[in-house]
C-alpha cells in the first residue's frame, strides 16, 4: 500500500514563517513586505514582530494570506554588548485566525525596536500575567508548553546565532519545530543547523524542521545581503485559507527550501520514494552512523528511493542543487512509516 506524505497532486504554497517589521525592529513596512513576497511567487507570510501579537487580516486576499504570530526572547545579560549576550528566540503561529491571545503576554519591561509603541494594542485574558523573559531552561520550556497549550505553532529559532549548544538546547521540550536554515546566513552568521535537528531527533523528539528569513531587512530589498526571500517553505494543502494552512504544519505537510523543488514523496513496498527537481546529490540522512546513503552523479537527479530500515529510527532527505541551494524534508519515524504502509 501506498502512503503519500507530500504531493503535487495539490497545491504547494510558498511561506515564511519569521519575519519583522516597522512594528518591532524591522526596517519596512508590513505592505511593503507582502509586495515583495507576493512578486516572489510567496503566498504566506507570518507576521512574528517582537514582543507583540498584532494581526494583519486586512492584508488579506485570494492569493497572500497573513499569518498571526510574535516572537520572544530569552536574554542572559552579562555585558552591555548584545554579542556577547546567550539568548533564546522563540516564534509563536496561531492556529486559529481569531486567536489573538499571546501565550507569554509582554506588557511591560523592554521591547525590541518599536514594539512597545504597540502594546495597547494587545488583546490578553482577563487575570493573565506578564511572562518572565529571564533567560533558562525553566523559562523556555515553560514558554513551548504555554505556546502549544494555547494553540501555536512554536518554533525554536537560530539556535547558532543565538550562542546556545548542545548542553542548553539539548534539554528543551515541547516545540513544533526549529529553523535548520536562517537567512542570517547572508549577514555572515552560521545558520544551517541541520546537525542541532539530529541532535533533537536521535533523542526521540518528534519535531519538523524549517527555512525561514527572519526578515528584517537591514539592506535593501533586492540587496545581495537583503535577508528577504532567501529561505521558505512549501506547504502542501488543498487551499489557501488560515486554518487549512495551519493544520498542514501541524501535521509536517511541507518541506522547506531555499531552491530545489520536491514533488512527491511516499512510502511503498518498504521504501521511500522521492521526485524532485534536477538536483546533483539527494542525501537520505537516518537516525544512526553506518546507514546513511549519499547518491552522487554527473547527471542531474530528479527521484530517488531508499529502503527502510526500522533499526534506524528515522530517516530526512536533504537535496542539493548544481548552485548549493538546498532542500529538507522534514524526519518521518520508521516505526510510522512502516506501521500504516
Amino acid at each position: 500500500m501506498k502512503k503519500v506524505l507530500l504531493t503535487n497532486e495539490k497545491p504547494y504554497f510558498k511561506a515564511n514563517l519569521h519575519c519583522h517589521t516597522t512594528i518591532s525592529d524591522g526596517r519596512v513596512s508590513k505592505e511593503t513586505i507582502k509586495e515583495h513576497y507576493k512578486k516572489n511567487g510567496y503566498s504566506v507570510v507570518a507576521f512574528t514582530d517582537h514582543d507583540v501579537l498584532v494581526p494583519h487580516p486586512e492584508l488579506n486576499d485570494e492569493n497572500f494570506l497573513a499569518l498571526n504570530g510574535y516572537e520572544i526572547q530569552l536574554d542572559k545579560w552579562e555585558s552591555d554588548d548584545y554579542a556577547d549576550t546567550k539568548t533564546c528566540h522563540i516564534c509563536f503561529i496561531a492556529l486559529e485566525e481569531d486567536n489573538r491571545y499571546p501565550a507569554c503576554l509582554r506588557r511591560t519591561g523592554y521591547k525590541v525596536g518599536d514594539a512597545d509603541k504597540y502594546t495597547h494594542l494587545l488583546e490578553f485574558e482577563e487575570g493573565q500575567e506578564d511572562f518572565d523573559v529571564s533567560y533558562g531552561l525553566k523559562q523556555a520550556n515553560l514558554a513551548f508548553k504555554l505556546g502549544r497549550e494555547h494553540g501555536y505553532f512554536v518554533t525554536y529559532n537560530h539556535p547558532t546565532w543565538s550562542q546556545e549548544n548542545y548542553p542548553i538546547y539539548s534539554k528543551y521540550e515541547g516545540m513544533c519545530a526549529m529553523e535548520v536554515f536562517n537567512t542570517m546566513e547572508y549577514r555572515d552568521y552560521l545558520t544551517y543547523n541541520r546537525h542541532i535537528y539530529d541532535d533533537f531527533l536521535r533523542q526521540g523528539k518528534r519535531i519538523y524542521c524549517i527555512y525561514a528569513d527572519d526578515t528584517h531587512c537591514h539592506y535593501p530589498l533586492g540587496h545581495p545581503m537583503n535577508d528577504a526571500c532567501g529561505g521558505w517553505v512549501n506547504i502542501n494543502a488543498n487551499e489557501l485559507k488560515y486554518r487549512t494552512i495551519t493544520k498542514a504544519l501541524e501535521n509536517g505537510e511541507f518541506y522547506s527550501s531555499n531552491g530545489p523543488e520536491i514533488y512527491n514523496l511516499y512510502v511503498e513496498d518498504g521504501k521511500i520514494h522521492i521526485e524532485c527537481s534536477p538536483v546533483k546529490r539527494i542525501i537520505f540522512s537516518v537516525g544512526r552512523r553506518n546507514n546513511s546513503s549519499r547518491i552522487e552523479t554527473d547527471m542531474c537527479l530528479t527521484s530517488a528511493e531508499h529502503p527502510l530500515n526500522a533499526d534506524d529510527e528515522y530517516i530526512r532527505i536533504t537535496l542539493v542543487d548544481e548552485e548549493g541551494k538546498c532542500a529538507d524534508t522534514n524526519a518521518y519515524f520508521i516505526d510510522d512509516l512502516l506501521g500504516e504502509e
